[in-house]
């Protein structure tokens, strides 16, 4: 059964276990410089990178959607690394 989740996460953060896929991001940050997120398709925050996204202060906050059919799909897990970023993560997994 697929489990939907919306995560607001500011540490390094497991969100998924096994399959599944992200829906949309929302990242956020009040840094002066340009900020890194990164989504592993791993159960900890290193091994295959799923996507990185690097926000400059102007673009903050950033609304990242991945429709259908083009959802962004991990096989292990997702885990997200905000880095000193707040990011509300929708998705969808076992």
């Amino acid at each position: 059964m697929s489990r939907t989740a919306t995560s607001h996460i500011t540490t390094n953060t497991t969100v998924h276990t096994g399959k599944g896929t992200v829906i949309s991001l929302i990242i956020n940050h009040s840094e002066s410089t340009a900020q890194t997120v990164t989504l592993y398709d791993s159960l900890v925050a290193s091994g295959a990178v799923l996507a990185s996204f690097q926000v400059s202060p102007e673009a903050s906050p950033k609304h990242i959607v991945f429709p259908a059919p083009y959802y962004l799909r991990f096989t292990a897990g997702l885990t997200v690394e905000p880095g000193n970023c707040a990011v509300l993560v929708t998705s969808a997994g076992s």
